[in-house]
């Protein structure tokens, strides 16, 4: 917690020795091994606190405790230096973390023959996929990405940064084993309009992104808090300020009236129109009834319903069952089976022209019967029927509604114009021509 770690930072203040402060008491179980030290780090690869924590705090100089989203840090900063870029690089990995003294011994004969073999001619590789035991790259012939600074322990990260193009290092160890890389590749720091967008979006996930919000928050505390017991809520602080600047400035007043304005009209609009008529079931039924002329279909569709069981076992339960029941009325024939077999069951409503779904194109337009993934192995239509043109209104529904949607508002409009008169202030009117022509 924070007041421990206030503790260990006056004590490495003091002059005790921060890696063993960091072998005894850190979290970061990479501690116990190197003594907390990170290596360089490069930008947007921690969070913005830690970094600018990292950045900020003099060379060999120990930082304030800072919070981040893991916990609490301090961080003692090295050496800088300047940004070297990347590089492409393979490599051929013989582990010995965990291994005994014997074994980690063969792992380091083993790396020496295959160097060996590599001097000689033979291909990196495919030397790298027979023997790296690194899971992630052997597979590809021991690729890694292109990495800068930081990305890799600092052995691994020195040695591929000094080889040349194309040359091969000898074995070296790090923390996980034995390496041999082959450095492909290095590119400097790209250019900034090359990573500007990049940036922009590592600003906007990390807390740089709060800081503008922060700034303006703490001016406006110091402009309308007078005391320290007067504390106002950022709510409150906004609200203080949009009353300012609404009587100071006119533009931004009338700027604030049509956003309220326009805010208020699209919330009646949409209970009354848009929402409202997609919640009117039995209105858009109607609508449908009294336009059914006007909707077809491209092409003929399956209607019906697909009852899905995991095996054919339970497929034939369902069968019987259904056979049994008789006339099931297709609006609660889900509620039914679901009742009776729970999760063995599931039911889907189908509407589907040819090539819309594998199922339907087995049961309806001749299809080779397919092998679906996961637990619905089984299926069988029930109520099924070929269809030329709309039944109802949820065959056609997306059309329909948005066609009621234009009929409501229609109907709202005259309303309104039954009720309200509408008087131009032409003066204004012309007065608001003129300032757009000049504009242009």
């Amino acid at each position: 917690n924070k007041a421990l770690l206030d503790s260990i930072r006056t004590a490495a203040v003091g002059g005790a020795d921060f890696a063993a402060l960091a072998r005894k008491y850190s979290i970061d179980r990479s501690a116990s091994r190197n003594g907390g030290s990170m290596g360089y780090i490069t930008p947007g690869r921690f969070p913005y606190v830690f970094e600018k924590a990292a950045y900020d705090t003099p060379e060999g100089e120990i930082s304030p405790v800072i919070e981040t989203p893991f916990g609490f840090h301090i961080v003692r900063s090295g050496a800088r230096r300047a940004a070297t870029g990347e590089v492409l690089a393979q490599h051929i990995l013989k582990l010995t973390q965990g291994k005994t003294p014997e074994e980690q011994a063969r792992a380091k004969a083993q790396i020496d023959s295959i160097y060996t073999l590599i001097k000689g001619g033979a291909d990196f590789s495919d030397l790298a996929r027979r023997e790296s035991e690194d899971p992630g790259s052997a597979k590809n012939g021991g690729m890694l990405p292109w990495f800068g600074a930081g990305r890799m322990v600092p052995e691994f990260e020195k040695a591929a940064f000094a080889l040349a193009d194309s040359a091969v290092s000898e074995p070296f160890q790090t923390s996980y084993g034995y390496h041999i890389v082959k450095t492909l590749g290095h590119r400097g720091v790209p250019a900034l309009d090359d990573v500007r967008q990049q940036i922009m979006g590592m600003m906007q996930r990390d807390g740089r992104a709060q800081l503008p919000y922060r700034k303006k928050m703490d001016e406006l505390r110091a402009r309308f808090q007078t005391s320290p017991s007067d504390s106002l809520s950022e709510n409150e602080l906004i609200d203080l300020e949009t009353e300012r600047l609404a009587a100071e400035d006119t533009d931004f007043a009338n700027l604030l009236r049509e956003y309220h304005d326009g805010m208020l009209l699209f919330e009646i609009s949409n209970r009354k129109i848009w929402e409202g008529a997609a919640k009117d079931t039995e209105g858009i039924e109607k609508y449908f009834e009294a336009h059914r002329g006007d909707y077809s279909l491209a092409e003929p569709k399956y209607k019906g319903f697909m009852i899905y069981t995991p095996n054919d076992s339970m497929m034939t339960v369902v069968r019987e069952y259904v056979a049994a029941a008789g006339d099931i009325n297709p609006d609660s024939i889900g509620v039914v089976l679901k009742r009776q077999f729970d999760k063995d069951v599931r039911i889907e409503r189908v509407l589907a022209a040819k090539g819309d779904n594998r199922v339907v194109d087995a049961v309806a337009f001749g299809g080779e019967r397919p092998d679906l993934p996961g637990k619905w192995k089984c299926w069988m239509p029930w109520n099924g029927r070929m269809i030329e043109a709309p039944e109802e209104a949820a065959d056609v529904r997306g059309a329909v509604t948005t066609d009621y949607q234009a009929e409501l508002e229609r109907e709202w409009v005259e309303q309104l114009r039954a009720t309200h008169k509408v008087k131009v202030n032409k003066k204004v009117l012309k007065s608001v021509k003129q300032h757009l022509n000049v504009g242009r």
